[in-house]
């Protein structure tokens, strides 16, 4: 049994320009997330995106219903695909 799995963290809007908490450089991650997203797609492989939403009510970013908690639009799930929320 092959255990092969991608797993993508967290590649929300928060992170990316105008977000509320936008990363150095983040472009060159996401790029490369997208280009094994779609390696994995066509191998027919396993892929499980985790998507971080902030519950706190003193949360400075990941807030719920802002969309600082999209997915970038470079890593959009398929529907075979596992979306997860974290808290």
């Amino acid at each position: 049994m092959d255990k092969t799995a991608l797993i993508l963290i967290d590649y929300q809007m928060d992170y990316f320009a105008g977000g509320r908490m936008e990363l150095v450089h983040p472009v060159p991650a996401v790029e490369r997330g997208a280009q094994l997203l779609d390696c994995f797609h066509k191998n027919r492989e396993p892929v499980f995106i985790l998507q971080h939403i902030s519950l706190r009510p003193d949360a400075p970013f990941f807030l719920p219903d802002t969309n600082g908690i999209a997915l970038h639009p470079l890593l959009q799930p398929a529907e075979t695909d596992t979306v997860l929320q974290k808290h």
